[in-house]
């Protein structure tokens, strides 16, 4: 199996994406420490959560264009496909922007917000973000369909420093949470400035913004439209699935207790973010039908077993201390919560590799059922959770949905779409996270017990990972040299 150069530099840039936001929210956390009372924290990020989401909502016509533009090899059809996007966009943005609006108010009667004493005007401000929030994505993602990745990779790159940069000088300037709507505008326009700008490279005249629909409009639309649905299908339950439990909490819980809630979800999403760049950058290859796919997806479905095993292990273990000295008590959640949270992340992770092929294979339908079973669990038992036991409650509640939802239903059907044995695929996924498991945990909690700075606690939770990846390629490596091949291509087979 060959590696390419492209997908390693795409891998890289993405990764450094991730790492940028890993960076950037640990700073931000001082800054909100700093310049927030108790319980703002919690409202602005559930409500900047909420607008994240907004961009996935866009009928799943994206990632049919998107597809349709990696496999489409006539110019006619591909100039087609943009000036249908262009004008969707458009029609999209303007929509987003009265649904963000509706969307704020509400929230703005809910117990949380009220206890926060901000006026309408903040959150009408807020919604308004949803409209540029939506185009700058929408724009920026299909840099995918025209085989720019890496271009995309490297503007999510620069938006974290330009939204921390922004942040820190509105706390400055003393604009309180006001400060977070100029951090938004000032990412969304650089997102948006410097997609267009990318987008106008590789295709001169045909980006812009479209308000008169064409004769071709429809014809597209009606084409795609099924496979769309499938899409949409897919990104309604998995997006639902990712904030319902913040929401539950922001809207029934008031005080302290959603800050240490959102503080840990945004966390374990951060690392999922980090964990999930080779998925993101090979799935296009796969819709492409270009290069060793099947293979590729393998070899990443074993070193994510590794890799999942080990962090989620460690971060499970050094993560309430972290908090602690780095936040401070107010902030500092229960080992309880934070190992829920931990192992709900690790399943994902073990099923992210096998759902990265279903998706650029579009099997959307499969995805969807999965997540929106997943949902529906979530949303039951984690009400209930939150009756019982409060925070604990909800974070048992989706990982029992997880469970459900995701830990079997999804490597299953990427299994069965190779014909291979399901249960061995998921017995040697899973053994391998568990020795990954085992070497860091034991690492992560003897750093725990004994260091006492954050910084250092970075640094020992990081050497407990690399220990257990390093015992996992030596193993690897092992194997290989007993039939005498090459470290890489022992790496590739063994790991």
């Amino acid at each position: 199996m060959r590696v390419s150069d492209r997908f390693v530099q795409t891998v890289a840039w993405r990764a450094f994406a991730a790492l940028s936001a890993v960076v950037t929210a640990m700073v931000s956390l001082k800054l909100f420490r700093h310049y927030l009372p108790a319980g703002v924290f919690g409202l602005v990020q559930s409500a900047l959560l909420l607008l994240a989401s907004l961009p996935l909502f866009d009928g799943g016509f994206r990632t049919a264009i998107n597809r349709n533009l990696l496999t489409a090899p006539e110019v006619e059809e591909r100039n087609r496909l943009l000036e249908f996007i262009q004008i969707f966009n458009t029609w999209m943005a303007a929509g987003g922007l009265g649904l963000g609006v509706l969307a704020m108010v509400a929230y703005r009667f809910s117990p949380n917000a009220q206890a926060s004493g901000e006026p309408l005007l903040f959150f009408l401000c807020l919604g308004g973000l949803a409209g540029l929030a939506l185009l700058a994505a929408a724009q920026n993602s299909l840099l995918i369909g025209l085989g720019g990745q890496r271009h995309m990779f490297f503007l999510n790159a620069v938006a974290p420093w330009v939204n921390l940069g922004t942040l820190w000088l509105g706390f400055r300037m003393g604009w309180g949470p006001w400060a977070f709507i100029g951090s938004q505008v000032s990412t969304g326009l650089v997102v948006l400035l410097g997609a267009g700008w990318m987008l106008r490279q590789m295709v001169p005249g045909r980006i812009g913004f479209r308000w008169r629909r064409t004769g071709g409009f429809m014809s597209v639309f009606h084409r795609l439209k099924g496979e769309a649905f499938q899409v949409l299908i897919c990104q309604v339950a998995t997006t639902l699935l990712y904030l319902t439990d913040t929401l539950l909490v922001s809207v029934l819980i008031v005080g302290p207790d959603v800050d240490r809630y959102v503080l840990l979800i945004r966390l374990f999403a951060i690392l999922r973010s980090l964990l999930q760049s080779a998925d993101e950058a090979l799935w296009p290859i796969i819709a492409a039908q270009t290069g060793g796919g099947v293979e590729m997806s393998q070899w990443l479905g074993r070193l994510n077993s590794w890799m999942y095993g080990a962090i989620m292990s460690a971060a499970a273990l050094t993560l309430p201390p972290f908090i602690l000295q780095y936040m401070g008590p107010d902030f500092a959640p229960t080992s309880a919560l934070v190992g829920i949270l931990a192992f709900r992340s690790l399943i994902a992770g073990l099923a992210s590799q096998p759902a990265a092929y279903l998706f650029g294979t579009g099997r959307f339908s499969v995805l969807a059922g999965s997540m929106s079973r997943e949902l529906g669990l979530g949303v039951v038992l984690g009400w209930l959770g939150l009756q019982w036991f409060g925070l604990t409650g909800v974070a048992g509640g989706f990982l029992l949905a997880t469970l459900g939802g995701t830990l079997i239903p999804l490597p299953v059907a990427y299994a069965r779409l190779h014909q291979w044995p399901a249960l061995r695929w998921l017995a040697r996924s899973w053994s391998r996270a568990g020795v990954a498991m085992l070497i860091a945990g034991v690492l992560a909690a003897g750093v725990a017990q004994w260091v006492n700075r954050p910084a250092l606690l970075v640094v020992g939770a990081g050497i407990a990972v690399g220990v257990a990846l390093a015992f996992g390629l030596g193993y690897a490596w092992w194997r290989g040299r007993a039939e005498r091949l090459a470290i890489r291509a022992s790496i590739l087979r063994y790991l």
